[in-house]
């Protein structure tokens, strides 16, 4: 069978021998709303919440709120926002801030593009400020010992709400709920922190999982900041909305991750050999491109082979430059590195300890020929090959002619799921 990849002609096709296909694993074919039906769709989450009373009866009484927003511009908070900030007016609020959940300052340009003119134009918005001790409130330790610290503006609010988006998370199991407050809105040393309890964590503990000890941390420190009320959008690998969820934070979250494992669910019953997997639509360096590589951890047999194809025209990771200085190793040889001080930036330990785990522990990857360069892949601990098919035909040089291949569409946003075949 031939396969392609969505890269136009950056990326050759590669023929695989169907004998050996297992099957080509997408995303299910979940409904998205029409744009036309977007602001029905986000009335009916917020006429309907899970887990709690309207936001109306919420803001009764309060004087300020904060409405704390995710960084992903594929959460429609320019639909979003208008309607929550009618419904605080309603129950008559005055004050009302929006806090956004980014490392860098947004121009007037980005915020009305975001928010749209009117409501920039009535409402402050704001941005995190994660280095700025005075913009931070020390909420105390958790049980797993990570300081608290989380931005005054949304602590000091009588009211507090987060709007994000789920899906599937290699951190935390799935974005969203309590992620727009924690690492959306906290300081760098407790968003470092909960990047280092991710790490040493297996992703298969993990990804495509509520209850996880990540999200524990993230809802016990929104539940310190004062989250009351969430609204969560669903988005497909195309951009558009598959649903929305609003409520009680963890919940309505829940609820919205049930929806999200049928929107990115690729569901299989056998653990390849060799998986071929491409990292859109999350494709613009290794640091984004990497979750694909975690979706087909799980899908991968002990000692097979990824094959991984990407463009990654951005480099490495520019925000953390230690994962090209560094590059994968296996958990011992990561963790020796942070005790002894070569590894200082948490977040960038915990992205090497959990692709190392898999590239270097689990199996052997083939990143085909991309921005990065040969001699940059093999640095970091790849083994490269010059188009997609030369990867495939070393691959299966390596795993033997009976070598059981599957292929992971959009494997940047697929959860993958093992689904175990009854014998009756």
């Amino acid at each position: 069978m031939l396969i392609s990849f969505p890269y136009g002609d950056m990326f050759s096709p590669a023929e695989l021998p169907d004998r050996n296909l297992i099957s080509i694993y997408s995303k299910n074919d979940t409904e998205p709303i029409e744009y036309e039906d977007i602001r029905d769709a986000v009335c009916e989450a917020l006429d309907s919440p899970v887990g709690t009373v309207r936001l109306e009866t919420l803001a009764k009484g309060k004087k300020n709120v904060c409405v704390a927003v995710d960084d992903n511009r594929e959460t429609p908070v320019r639909i979003i926002a208008p309607l929550i900030a009618s419904r605080l007016e309603q129950a008559g609020v005055k004050s009302v801030v929006f806090l956004v959940a980014s490392s860098r300052i947004l121009t007037d340009e980005e915020k009305q593009k975001r928010f749209g003119k009117k409501l920039c134009s009535k409402y402050e918005i704001i941005v995190n400020t994660p280095r700025d001790p005075l913009s931070l409130r020390d909420l105390g330790y958790s049980e797993n010992g990570t300081r608290i610290y989380i931005n005054n503006v949304a602590t000091e609010a009588d009211l507090l709400i987060a709007v994000g988006q789920i899906a599937p998370s290699h951190i935390s199991g799935f974005t969203g709920g309590a992620e727009t407050i924690l690492p959306g809105i906290a300081g760098e040393e407790t968003v470092s922190r909960l990047y280092w309890e991710s790490g040493v964590v297996s992703d298969d503990e993990i990804l495509g999982l509520t209850d996880n000890p990540v999200r524990s941390e993230m809802e016990l420190a929104a539940k310190r900041a004062g989250l009351a009320f969430v609204v969560d959008a669903v988005i497909d690998t195309k951009g558009c909305p598959v649903g929305f969820v609003a409520g009680d934070p963890a919940k309505a979250f829940r609820k919205g991750a049930d929806i999200a494992r049928k929107a990115f669910g690729a569901y299989f019953h056998e653990r390849a050999d060799i998986v071929v997997c491409s990292s859109f639509p999350f494709d613009r360096d290794l640091w984004q491109a990497s979750k694909a590589l975690f979706a087909a951890g799980l899908m991968v047999k002990e000692g097979g082979v990824i094959i991984f194809v990407s463009p990654c025209l951005k480099g490495v990771a520019k925000n953390h430059p230690q994962v090209a200085e560094f590059g994968y190793h296996t958990s011992q040889e990561t963790v020796a590195a942070l005790n002894n001080g070569a590894i200082t930036d948490l977040s960038a330990f915990s992205h090497l300890l959990h692709v190392g785990r898999i590239i270097k522990e689990k199996a052997s990857c083939i990143m085909v020929k991309n921005g990065l360069g040969r001699d940059t892949a093999l640095a970091l601990g790849f083994k490269y090959s010059a188009t997609p098919q030369r990867a495939v035909d070393r691959a299966m040089k390596l795993m033997g002619p009976g070598a059981r291949i599957a292929v992971l569409e959009e494997g940047g946003k697929a959860l993958p799921i093992y689904m175990q075949i009854s014998r009756f």
